[in-house]
């Protein structure tokens, strides 16, 4: 029986073998811009204002002890800006 869901933190059940599709080392963990439409982050007296980065460390955590036995990793064989092949 095979499941796949999206990654969001609590989606995810205990399985034998969780593999994840796209994981190049440019979008995971996501990067973030600042924007000047976010007032939270703009302030210094609010409290803690977790970036996607740091939700996707906490995922791949979850991710990672989700693992039965096997937790495998894809991504491109080729840098998607020059076109070189990636080990």
């Amino acid at each position: 029986k095979m499941i796949f869901t999206s990654l969001k933190s609590g989606a995810l059940i205990p399985a034998k073998i969780i593999w994840c599709l796209g994981m190049d080392e440019e979008s995971f963990p996501r990067s973030e811009s600042k924007s000047s439409l976010c007032a939270m982050s703009q302030s210094k007296k609010s409290d803690y204002f977790p970036l996607k980065a740091d939700e996707d460390r906490a995922l791949f955590l979850e991710m990672l002890t989700h693992a039965q036995d096997y937790f495998i990793f894809s991504y491109q064989r080729t840098h998607a800006a020059d076109g070189k092949g990636q080990g």
